[in-house]
């Protein structure tokens, strides 16, 4: 019961105002900004587990000595990772997600496309070895060889699905990629100016 209270506490204060919050908080904080795939949601760690902060795109204020992730529903979540700033700072995190199905599905994948290769394998090996009926011994080729095709190519797709989806990644910068410095004070060109470049005319 203790639990489940302090979940909900939890999950109400991050619901509260960027403004509320960092009023409450006692330590450093710093303003989160979350952007990448439309699943992804920022999780930190409490005494009762994981709880969620904001989904993507968001921008929050939040503890700087808490443990955070990337999470959210049919997401499987990042590694653990603390803040890189300092007090007051802002820190953009870019969350690239992997899908907890499309993991599933790549487990499944595998397992199977390595077992019908197997058992194509084996019915190549059998008809070579001159075992069964001569019609068997005939028609194993094409058996074996589609059988072992087959699984060898979904078990590399799901091979390939199960690294792709191995574990949500996140990297963190001071800002956003697409912020870019002010001009210089007097360097604006004047309204409605624009700039043109001369071309250069050459007579030989």
């Amino acid at each position: 019961m203790k639990s489940l209270l302090g979940s909900v506490a939890a999950a109400a204060f991050f619901m509260l105002p960027a403004a509320a919050r960092a009023e409450s908080f006692e330590g450093e904080t710093v303003d989160v900004h979350l952007e990448g795939d439309a699943d992804a949601q920022l999780e930190v760690r409490t005494p009762d587990g994981w709880v969620p902060v904001c989904a993507a795109p968001c921008d929050r204020a939040v503890r700087l000595d808490a443990r955070y992730r990337i999470g959210g529903s049919g997401v499987r979540p990042s590694s653990a990772f603390s803040l890189h700033a300092s007090d007051g700072a802002r820190v953009v995190l870019h969350a690239d997600t992997a899908s907890s199905t499309g993991f599933t599905g790549g487990i499944v994948m595998l397992s199977a496309g390595t077992l019908a290769a197997a058992f194509g394998g084996l019915v190549l090996l059998s008809a070579a070895s001159g075992l069964g009926s001569r019609h068997d011994r005939e028609s194993a080729p094409l058996t074996g060889g589609l059988l072992l095709g087959g699984g060898l190519a979904t078990a590399g797709g799901g091979l390939w699905l199960t690294l792709a989806n191995a574990s949500t990644s996140v990297t963190q910068g001071p800002r956003r990629i697409d912020e870019r410095p002010a001009p210089a004070r007097g360097m604006e060109p004047p309204a409605g100016m624009s700039l043109q470049v001369p071309l250069l005319h050459y007579t030989f």
